[in-house]
């Protein structure tokens, strides 16, 4: 095997400052390098279990008035990163 370079994170988008993400189901590992490239990023984050959490975390994020900007989800095969869109009943 040949030595790869250390890949060098991006910068972040300065629209990623004081977004809130929800990051459910990622590996300790994962999380590992997750964590603290997001905080780096000013990206401020709430991580559950697994799905069955979800409902709850973002509900108690609405009621604060500081819902998510987007969830990572660990799917098993990598991240799955998606916008959030608060829908509400009438």
């Amino acid at each position: 095997l040949t030595p790869q370079p250390e890949r060098v994170p991006e910068a972040a988008p300065a629209a990623l400052a004081g977004a809130r993400v929800l990051v459910v189901g990622t590996s300790p590992s994962q999380l590992e390098s997750l964590l603290p490239r997001l905080t780096s990023w000013g990206v401020r984050h709430h991580v559950v279990p697994d799905r069955a959490a979800v409902p709850s975390s973002v509900q108690r994020a609405q009621a604060e008035a500081d819902p998510f900007t987007a969830v990572v989800v660990d799917l098993g095969t990598g991240a799955v990163v998606a916008r959030t869109r608060l829908v509400t009943a009438p």
